[in-house]
């Protein structure tokens, strides 16, 4: 039954998650607030505000150099890094974004914001092996502070034939998005449950899924997957 539906693993603007990727509903601050940069001093702090004003008039190459001025000043600058990244990207840099991400994780590996742009990056470029793997770190360090990246991590694996990790992720994300802002985890849930032929399971999620997103444009497809699992349950 190997009749795979592959999830797209872009960027989780694309899944309508706006600005909740960088808001916490549980699991640690640090994940969201880089505690190494609070010691940043003074002049290095206004360097950065320097480019938060600069990134305001759409001034990037200013910013970026007022960053790396906040860097040399404080190498540990995660945030600085982090802010480096989202402007890079912005000039269509990506390879530098990349690079600027990486090192803000390095320089605070308990910040989740970078972590969760690499995954976003990525998933962008279909490299399931990496989005799976940035994506989980997020979820390690801030449990259920992100329920997106679940979703992420869970269509990445998905993607990779890992079917098992992926019904794993998906109910994780199930019990951290307490508020069902994300009914596609139960679309995820059901396939990956499809794919383990446990007919009846996937025939719950996927029945939710229609439920909860009549209108999403799989909706009719979820329909059919799962009046299929009604019939290999009943076998």
């Amino acid at each position: 039954h190997r009749d795979l539906h592959s999830f797209p693993t872009r960027r989780s603007s694309d899944l309508n998650v706006g600005d909740l990727i960088l808001k916490s509903s549980g699991g640690s601050v640090a994940a969201v607030f880089s505690a190494a940069s609070a010691n940043a001093p003074n002049k290095a702090r206004g360097n950065y505000i320097h480019a938060l004003e600069e990134t305001g008039a759409n001034k990037y190459p200013e910013a970026v150099v007022s960053l790396d001025k906040a860097i040399r000043l404080y190498p540990q600058y995660a945030t600085a890094y982090q802010l480096k990244g989202q402007i890079l990207e912005q000039m269509g840099q990506r390879e530098a974004a990349r690079a600027a991400y990486q090192q803000a994780v390095a320089a605070d590996p308990a910040y989740g914001k970078p972590l969760v742009q690499l995954a976003e990056m990525a998933a962008e470029d279909q490299d399931s092996g990496e989005a799976a793997r940035w994506a989980a770190m997020v979820n390690k360090l801030a449990p259920a502070a992100y329920p997106t990246m679940y979703l992420l991590e869970g269509s990445s694996y998905f993607n990779l034939g890992r079917f098992d990790d992926a019904a794993k992720a998906a109910q994780a994300g199930l019990e951290a998005d307490r508020t069902n802002f994300f009914p596609r985890l139960h679309k995820l849930l059901g396939e990956a449950l499809y794919q383990k032929r446990d007919y009846a399971g996937a025939l719950e999620q996927l029945s939710r899924y229609v439920k909860d997103a009549p209108d999403a444009p799989d909706a009719a497809e979820a329909k059919a997957r799962a009046e299929s699992c009604e019939k290999l349950a009943r076998l």
